[in-house]
């Protein structure tokens, strides 16, 4: 498989795979899957311009009954499909790009008293 961009990606997506080849997918089995998770991305954004413009809530025309928008569950089914393969392709926090991601109050509190426990005791 070519590591040439698919066509059809949107801008976001074709950053995506950008980054991704020049830096870490080679394989062509990482290639297939990483070309599927910016189709799927593709298709969230796509369901979410769609709905963007359509009502929340909409009523079926047999029955008067209201329902939610089918377009909110499509983007939010795509979205969790590109989290499964995002996290297949191992596509999470870069602290050399993105900052060290800082820890929840209460798990920072208990390294801190760790750290200081350890630096009281010499170690």
């Amino acid at each position: 498989m070519t590591r040439k961009p698919p066509a059809g990606l949107s801008e976001r997506s074709l950053a995506l795979w950008k980054s991704e080849v020049r830096h870490r997918t080679r394989s062509t089995g990482r290639l297939v899957i990483l070309e599927q998770t910016c189709r799927v991305l593709d298709q969230a954004d796509a369901f979410r311009q769609l709905r963007a413009s359509q009502d929340v809530v909409t009523t079926s025309t047999r029955t008067a009954t209201p329902h939610l928008n089918p377009l909110w569950r499509a983007e939010q089914e795509a979205l969790t499909i590109f989290a499964r393969l995002a996290r297949l392709l191992d596509l999470q926090w870069d602290a050399s790009k993105d900052g060290a991601p800082e820890a929840p109050i209460p798990y920072r509190s208990f390294l801190e008293r760790t750290a200081k426990k350890y630096q009281e005791n010499g170690r």
